[in-house]
């Protein structure tokens, strides 16, 4: 496409702003994630709340079981969930997930991965 991409300073509902000043319209919307737009207010106090409990645990957490609840009654053919950080934890689960219930060892594989890494499976 030829140039270099703008800079953005800030996100504001369905805009973005870069360092220059210029104002866009983010049709990216962060890949997905950002459906309710840059900074929207409802988020902003959700974020607000969870930060005084703390963010991360790496441990089941109550927050965790709401989540897997609101899933499973939005979606009932689901009758368990696994809450994950990244791409390469729910490969790596849906990985063992599949070895166990089909008993085989070996799995395929490919050099060209999505979520960024090469994991090793045979």
């Amino acid at each position: 496409m030829g140039g270099a991409p703008p800079f953005i300073a800030r996100g504001e509902g369905s805009h973005i702003f870069d360092v220059d000043g210029n104002e866009y319209i983010d049709y990216v919307g962060s890949w997905g994630p950002l459906l309710l737009g840059h900074r929207h207010p409802e988020i902003i106090h959700a974020l607000e709340c969870a930060l005084t409990e703390g963010t991360s645990f790496g441990a089941p957490t109550e927050r965790e079981v709401e989540l897997a609840e609101a899933i499973r009654d939005a979606v009932p053919s689901i009758e368990m969930a696994r809450l994950v950080s990244s791409g390469t934890e729910a490969t790596m689960s849906a990985i063992r997930l599949a070895r166990g219930f089909t008993g085989r060892d070996l799995v395929v594989s490919s050099k060209a991965v999505i979520t960024g890494t090469w994991i090793p499976c045979w």
